[in-house]
């Protein structure tokens, strides 16, 4: 049950943007709510994971500061990203793209509750993918710098 709510949910959630952009309906608040809401069920899931196996209650506190620098990291680059034209984005926030996105993380969700006996593996995967996802951005703002910084006045 927990499998099919999560994946409505998130087939709902891409789904509210395109609509609200189609029909003209789109706002600065809704974009702001769509992505605090999103982060505030990513992390509740994983507290909750922590609380349902606390065997593994280290691993989610990893993965929860692996969600901080994601979605900071995600930001950042995509207002950067925004700021320098390198990304021309309808959103009411622009966010840098990764390897852990929304998608990413209801499979490692589903592969948690399905096979939860191999939770510690899932996990360190997943932290894996959260910092290689953050650590891409960092790299790429550097190398947004570098090429700001090289470019004739």
């Amino acid at each position: 049950m927990a499998i099919c709510m999560w994946w409505v949910g998130r087939i709902c959630d891409a789904f509210d943007g395109i609509i609200a952009r189609g029909t003209g309906q789109e706002s600065i608040f809704g974009g702001f709510l769509d992505l605090v809401l999103d982060m505030l069920v990513y992390s509740s899931i994983v507290v909750s994971f922590a609380f349902i196996f606390p065997q593994s209650s280290i691993l989610f506190l990893i993965i929860l500061v692996g969600y901080v620098l994601s979605i900071t990291t995600a930001l950042a680059l995509g207002e950067l990203q925004q700021r320098f034209q390198i990304l021309n984005d309808n959103r009411s926030l622009s966010l840098a793209s990764g390897l852990a996105e929304a998608g990413e993380t209801g499979i490692y969700y589903t592969l948690v509750l399905l096979f939860p006996d191999y939770i510690n593996l899932f996990s360190i995967i997943w932290i894996i993918v959260l910092t290689i996802s953050a650590t891409a951005r960092i790299i790429s703002v550097w190398q947004l710098q570098k090429r700001i910084e090289c470019k004739p006045s």
